[in-house]
C-alpha cells in the first residue's frame, strides 16, 4: 500500500531533505564556531605558556595536565570544542585548581554567553530550516492536508452524533435549536470556525429543503462554510442579494413610470383631432403645433385622469459588491 509506505518512511524522507537543505547553514555555523573558538583558544594558550614553561612555581603533574589541554593551538581548540559543545567542567577545574581561581569566572561567563546564546541561536536556525523544508515539500504538505481533513471530518461527524439526540440519523430543526442553547456546543461550533449567531439561517444553509439534515448534508455544509474565507463569501452573497432587491425596486418604479407614460400618450391620441380636421384647421390658420399629434411625450395637463406630473424616470443604478 502506497499510503502505508509514505506514512512509515515519511519522517526519513523529511530528515534527509532537511539535512540536504541545511548544508549551507551547517557550513556557515561551523565557520562561525571555529573562528570564535579558535580566537579564544589562541588567547588562552598564549596566556598559559609562562605557566607551562615555568619549572619552579608548580608541580610537574599539574603542568603536564595543563599542557595536555592547552599546550598548543590544536589542543586548545579541541578543549574549546569540549567546553562549548560538551562537558565544560573538567577543563575549567584544571585551570581553577592548578593555575588561578579567576579562570572559573572566565569559563562561567563564556559558557553563559557562547554556550547558551550563540549555540542555541545556531540550533534555532537549524530547526527553522527544517520547518521551512517541511512547509515546502509537496509530499509533506499533502500528508498534512489529508491528516487535517480526516481529523476535521471525524470531529464534524462526532458533532452530528451529539446533535442527533433521537438517534435516527437525521437532525430536525427542533433538535438543532435545542442543542445550540448549550454553551459547550456553541464553543464546539466556534472551534470549527462556524458562526452560529443566527441559528435559523445556519440551519437553512445546511438543510437541502426537506426539513431535516442527514450526516452527509451536515458534514458537507459545515466544511463549505467553515473558516474566514467562506464567511466572507457568504457576506458577499448577502450583499449581492441586497443590491438585487434595490435594483428590482427601481425597476418596479420605472415600470410604473412607463405605464403612466403610455397612459398619457393614449390620452393625447384620443383627444387630438383627426388628420382631416387638423389640416382644415391648419389651413384656416389654426395652431398646427398644438394639433400635430403626439409625436413626443408631453405631460398631461393637471386635472386629467392620467396625471403623470409626479412621475419621473429613476436615475441609473450602479452597484458593486
Amino acid at each position: 500500500d502506497m499510503g502505508k509506505q509514505l506514512e512509515i518512511f515519511g519522517p526519513i524522507h523529511l530528515i534527509v531533505t532537511a539535512i540536504q537543505s541545511s548544508i549551507y547553514v551547517l557550513f556557515w555555523a561551523i565557520v562561525v564556531l571555529v573562528l570564535l573558538m579558535g580566537s579564544v583558544a589562541m588567547i588562552i594558550s598564549e596566556s598559559l605558556e609562562s605557566y607551562i614553561t615555568d619549572v619552579s612555581n608548580s608541580d610537574a603533574d599539574e603542568r603536564v595536565a595543563v599542557l595536555q589541554a592547552w599546550g598548543s593551538f590544536t589542543r586548545a581548540l579541541v578543549t574549546m570544542f569540549q567546553i562549548t559543545l560538551a562537558n565544560w567542567a573538567p577543563p575549567c577545574w584544571v585551570l581553577t585548581n592548578y593555575v588561578d581561581e579567576k579562570w572559573s569566572i572566565f569559563f562561567v561567563t563564556y559558557k553563559c554567553i557562547i554556550g547558551f546564546a550563540v549555540v542555541q541561536v545556531i540550533l534555532s536556525v537549524f530547526i527553522q530550516q527544517t520547518f521551512k523544508t517541511a512547509a515546502r515539500d509537496e509530499d509533506v504538505m499533502i500528508r498534512e492536508k489529508e491528516a487535517n481533513g480526516k481529523a476535521v471530518l471525524k470531529n464534524i461527524e462526532h458533532l452530528f452524533d451529539v446533535i442527533d439526540t433521537s438517534g435516527d440519523g437525521t437532525v430536525s430543526w427542533e433538535e438543532f435549536q435545542g442543542v445550540l442553547t448549550d454553551p459547550r456546543m456553541r464553543t464546539w461550533f466556534g472551534a470549527l470556525e462556524v458562526d452560529i449567531a443566527d441559528a435559523t439561517e445556519l440551519y437553512e444553509i445546511l438543510d437541502d429543503g426537506d426539513g431535516s439534515m442527514s450526516k452527509h448534508e451536515f458534514g458537507t455544509g459545515i466544511k463549505s462554510i467553515k473558516g474566514a474565507a467562506q464567511a466572507k463569501q457568504l457576506f458577499m452573497v448577502r450583499c449581492n442579494v441586497k443590491h438585487i432587491e434595490t435594483m428590482l425596486t427601481h425597476m418596479e418604479k420605472e415600470l410604473e413610470w412607463l405605464r403612466a407614460a403610455v397612459g398619457a400618450s393614449a390620452w393625447w391620441g384620443t383627444a387630438a383631432p383627426s388628420g382631416k380636421d387638423a389640416s382644415a384647421r391648419s389651413g384656416a390658420g389654426g395652431d398646427a403645433a398644438a394639433l400635430s399629434g403626439p409625436t413626443a411625450y408631453t405631460p398631461a395637463p393637471s386635472g386629467t385622469g392620467n396625471d403623470t406630473s409626479g412621475c419621473s424616470p429613476p436615475s441609473a443604478v450602479y452597484f458593486i459588491c
